[in-house]
């Protein structure tokens, strides 16, 4: 299994033409604001019981805070080597799914706690294997085979949607926290709707 660590620095260490660094925080605000959109718009579709919908969401909410963790970084390091679009592993989902799944972000999860180890680790090592790459088509996209259509994928429950939206609030708050009084408003606001979750 790849790690974590080295994705992150790969991915930070290049750009391309519509993923480069942040030029000032507004428009660090601007990304922050548009990925708690998508968290509200998937805590409602939640509330209501479109729990595919809401995991589909969910995942590319993940995602949404991978891309925006390494345009920071992209920021960082001076010079950064430029590479086509289908060079840049923030266009491919297994990339993303890897920089998210942060050993240590998720061994301090509150979620944690309230769900079991075993439960959040196994949630872990899926993101790693690159599992929800198929959660989140499945969710989505119907399949037909052998002339059976299959619109939805077994594993999508209330408690698995759940939890993964909690832990999604969570990292969240814990990887894009601490730029500026504005983006920290931001950023507990997406945290104080754990509670109405859960």
């Amino acid at each position: 299994m790849e790690d974590t660590f080295k994705k992150i620095t790969e991915l930070s260490s290049i750009q391309s033409e519509n993923l480069t660094k942040f030029k000032d925080v507004v428009e660090y605000e601007i990304c922050l604001l548009h990925i708690e959109e998508h968290i509200d718009a998937a805590i409602l579709l939640f509330k209501n019981g479109f729990l595919d919908q809401a995991t589909f969401l969910i995942i590319t909410v993940l995602e949404e805070i991978s891309k925006a963790e390494i345009c920071i970084y992209r920021g960082f390091g001076g010079q950064n080597k430029f590479v086509k679009r289908t060079k840049d592993g923030l266009f491919n989902h297994k990339s993303k799914h890897l920089a998210i799944a942060n050993d240590i972000t998720f061994k301090y999860l509150k979620t944690k706690k309230l769900y079991g180890k075993d439960l959040i680790d196994g949630i872990l090592k899926n993101l790693k294997k690159g599992y929800y790459i198929s959660i989140r088509e499945n969710s989505l996209y119907f399949k037909n085979i052998d002339g059976e259509c299959i619109v939805s994928d077994k594993n999508i429950t209330k408690d698995s949607t759940k939890i993964l939206l909690l832990i999604c609030l969570e990292i969240f708050e814990d990887r894009l926290f601490g730029f500026s009084d504005q983006t920290d408003i931001i950023t507990d606001r997406v945290l104080s709707k754990y509670n109405d979750i859960q």
